[in-house]
C-alpha cells in the first residue's frame, strides 16, 4: 500500500491532537522558543515578532499549592507578540529575551527569526486587564519575565 493508501484509512485516535494555546501560570517552566516575523503585514516597518513557547514542563511553580492536573501538557504552545517599532514592545522584548539572544550570538534583529526550537527556561507572570465588552471575562497576557538557556 502507499502513504496516501494509509492515509485514507486512518481511525481517529492515530491522529494527534493539536497542541492548546495557553497561557503558563506563574512561575519557571522550561520550554521550547521559535521566533519569525508577522508577515501578515505587508509594511516591513510594522511587522511584529512572534515568539512561540512550546511547553516542556514545570520548574518551579509561584504557588506551591497549584493543581498540577491544569499545568499546561507537553507541546502546548504560547505566543508573545512584540512590536518592535514601539518603545514598551521593544522594552518587553528587550528585558525578557536578550538574555538568550546575546548567548546565541543573535544580537541584530535580521537574526531573531533564525531562532528556531531553542530549549530555554522562562519565568512568566499572569497579568489580567481590563475587558471592556465583558468585564467579567479579563484579558489574560503571560508576560515573560526573563529568559535563560536551558
Amino acid at each position: 500500500m502507499t502513504d496516501i493508501d494509509n492515509d485514507l484509512d486512518l481511525d481517529l485516535d492515530d491522529i494527534d491532537d493539536l497542541p492548546e494555546l495557553v497561557v503558563f501560570p506563574d512561575g519557571t517552566h522550561k520550554v521550547s522558543v521559535s521566533m519569525k516575523w508577522d508577515d501578515k503585514n505587508d509594511d516591513k516597518n510594522k511587522k511584529p515578532l512572534i515568539v512561540e513557547l512550546k511547553y516542556q514542563e514545570a520548574v518551579e511553580l509561584a504557588d506551591p499549592n497549584f493543581d498540577h492536573d491544569k499545568l499546561p501538557k507537553v507541546g502546548d504552545i504560547a505566543y508573545n507578540r512584540f512590536d518592535i517599532k514601539h518603545e514598551f514592545g521593544a522594552g518587553a522584548f528587550k528585558k525578557a529575551y536578550s538574555p538568550i539572544l546575546r548567548e546565541l550570538g543573535k544580537t541584530r534583529s535580521s537574526e531573531w527569526a533564525d531562532v528556531k526550537e531553542v530549549d530555554i527556561i522562562v519565568t512568566t507572570k499572569i497579568r489580567k486587564t481590563k475587558n471592556k465588552e465583558d468585564p467579567a471575562n479579563p484579558y489574560i497576557n503571560m508576560n515573560v519575565l526573563t529568559s535563560s538557556l536551558g
